[in-house]
């Protein structure tokens, strides 16, 4: 008895149909994550707002470039107003340096303060990087 595989019935059609697997735009997973990316943009957009208000309160306020979540930021502040500004912020924030802008003012770096960050990982974070010159000799 000769029993025939159902399979091989069909190989002239394999290529007519072409059932190998092929990989295409997955609808479902496109739109998560654009509806993702939208809800960062959105949570992103309201915590500048945020710190743009918060900022805003500080003693002779000029301008900000507010900070991230976990990146930082700079306020502009008038010099008159610079102790007060400092004392305003270290109360609210983590502060690093303090820089003078020619025709700006006084600009102050920042971090916003949160669970996990201590006052030593601020600082490291806050710190202008190092440089070092080596004089080769014999060259």
């Amino acid at each position: 008895m000769n029993i025939t595989v159902r399979q091989m019935e069909l190989r002239p059609c394999a290529d007519a149909f072409n059932l190998a697997g092929e990989r295409g735009v997955d609808g479902a997973r496109v739109i998560a994550e654009m509806s993702e990316a939208l809800r960062r943009e959105r949570e992103a957009r309201a915590w500048s707002e945020k710190m743009q208000l918060k900022l805003s309160e500080c003693p002779g306020f000029i301008g900000c470039i507010p900070p991230g979540v976990e990146s930082r930021g700079t306020v502009t502040v008038q010099p008159a107003a610079a102790d007060e500004a400092v004392d305003f912020l270290r109360r609210r924030f983590h502060v690093g340096q303090v820089a003078w802008h020619r025709g700006l003012g006084l600009s102050i770096d920042l971090l916003p303060r949160r669970k996990g960050l201590t006052k030593r990982a601020a600082r490291r974070r806050l710190a202008s990087a190092e440089q070092f010159q080596f004089r080769l000799e014999g060259a």
